[in-house]
């Protein structure tokens, strides 16, 4: 049994390092967002600015769930901290929560941790919400998506990490985040 359980996660870990050593090294050109970062060659990436609100974000899309109506995603906002006053990141944390609990159905705080981007301990929500999917069907059913919500001021900006997935995915890929974090750095 020793030597199973020795070989089994010996497998898992050269199964996440192999992983993790196909990702793509992303290295903005955009003044906008100054950054850099690994993420799995099977996802996509498109860079976005806000047309109505002054942001800029990265949106990375992994595997759709087992129906095909939401894929894994991460995403990176970044604002101007004074426009989304954001001098305190657990205040702002918090008024971000009261306004989501005003747009999704059975919004939930799960619990408060500290994430690690850059070096630096960061606030970070993990948020539970039922959305109706497909979204503008007609027949749709309600999913339970979890999130994990990480913020960070840099240079007058707020960065905001979001990890979202049905919750019968969001452990598989957990680890995908927990990288793209780790290897991500500020230009």
């Amino acid at each position: 049994m020793k030597y199973f359980c020795c070989i089994f996660f010996g497998s898992l870990l050269f199964s996440a390092t192999h992983a993790f050593a196909q990702d793509t090294l992303y290295d903005s050109q955009n003044p906008k967002l100054p950054c850099t970062f690994q993420f799995p060659r099977t996802w996509s990436i498109s860079e976005s600015d806000g047309t109505t609100e002054p942001y800029s974000e990265y949106d990375l899309l992994g595997r759709a769930n087992k129906q095909k109506t939401f894929s894994t995603h991460i995403s990176v906002s970044i604002t101007d901290a004074a426009v989304a006053k954001a001098t305190n990141l657990n205040d702002y944390l918090d008024r971000f929560t009261e306004r989501a609990k005003q747009l999704y159905d059975r919004y939930e705080v799960v619990r408060r941790i500290k994430t690690q981007v850059w070096g630096q301990s960061v606030p970070t929500l993990d948020i539970a919400y039922a959305l109706p999917l497909p979204i503008e069907q007609t027949t749709n059913t309600w999913t339970i998506i979890l999130e994990r919500r990480a913020v960070i001021l840099n240079n007058g900006k707020l960065w905001t990490f979001i990890y979202s997935a049905d919750a019968n995915d969001y452990e598989a890929s957990l680890p995908v985040f927990q990288h793209f974090l780790d290897t991500f750095f500020f230009k």
